[in-house]
């Protein structure tokens, strides 16, 4: 009885360890929470000649629709593995919506065991609609407190103001005040392309105009664009990839005059391509006749 138990044992050895061999490295990954994304390798292991498919599913966490969505396989040999030479435009992925790209590559004869690691590159164009308040005031009234908002739709960046939430009347003189935008990197890539900064400010009240402008780019209209004089650096990935810090100028009138406390609201668009990549792991090719 002892020899028939462990014989069933060693057969139940012999039986986990070739399904194993076989069927291993299909591997599922959702990589980091709110990663965007579900990936399935399978399998991670194959024979030279064989096939392997990357199954990726994007979704949409955030507030907005990602436009223009294209994925890339990177780091595979050229020439070698076919099946992933072209990138896959997906097109637009609305708000709360999954979609897919599937690669079936198809690996190279080799006489020696081989390992790789493909890398996917997500790129997509996106647009995050943000506002702030800021108080309009005489000194008189500097300290009263009021309550100011602003926001912004979720997405890969964050978008504040520093220095415009007062703006202080001087009577019978123009005012301008000057602060700062800061749009920040907030996600798992880099901003690749900053397409257009703009701002909208209703002149009916007490502001007069309103500027942006980053580096020498921009400052006297209120929309800057890689178009514009020395505005090329909104191209430069080194430079804008973690976000940059841009300046508005807010002007008064030089007739504007109020005994109380006026609240106006600044709106605005930051429009981008944002890119990051997602590791899709080791892959191992074995030649003909080699066990995985």
């Amino acid at each position: 009885m002892k020899n028939q138990l462990l014989f069933v044992l060693a057969a139940m050895f012999a039986i986990v360890f070739v399904f194993g061999c076989i069927g291993g490295g299909e591997e599922e990954t959702e990589g980091m929470a709110g990663a965007g994304y579900t990936l399935n390798v399978n399998p991670q292991q194959v024979i030279a000649g064989g096939v392997i498919t990357v199954d990726l599913r994007l979704q949409n966490i955030f507030e907005k629709d990602m436009e223009n969505v294209v994925a890339e396989m990177t780091g595979l040999p050229k020439g070698k593995y076919t099946g992933a030479e072209e990138p896959i435009e997906i097109g637009t992925i609305v708000a709360g919506q999954e979609f897919p790209a599937i690669w079936t590559i198809e690996t190279p004869d080799t006489e020696i065991k081989q390992t790789i690691t493909p890398t996917i590159e997500v790129c997509f164009d996106y647009t995050t609609d943000f506002f702030f308040d800021t108080s309009i005031r005489p000194k008189e009234l500097a300290a009263e407190e009021v309550s100011l908002q602003s926001s912004y739709s979720s997405g890969p960046i964050t978008v504040s103001q520093i220095g415009l939430d007062n703006i202080f009347i001087k009577e019978g003189d123009t005012t301008s005040v000057a602060g700062s935008l800061n749009i920040q990197n907030n996600w798992q890539g880099k901003i690749k392309k900053i397409n257009k900064i703009s701002i909208d400010v209703s002149t009916d009240g007490l502001i007069s105009d309103a500027t942006i402008g980053y580096a020498k780019c921009g400052g006297t209209d209120t929309e800057i664009t890689p178009s514009g004089t020395d505005c090329d650096i909104l191209e430069n990935e080194l430079a804008i990839g973690d976000g940059i810090t841009g300046k508005i100028t807010i002007t008064l009138d030089s007739g504007a005059s109020t005994d109380t406390i006026e609240i106006e609201r600044i709106n605005g668009k930051a429009e981008y391509t944002y890119c990051y990549d997602i590791p899709v792991g080791t892959i191992t090719v074995c030649p003909v006749g080699q066990r995985c």
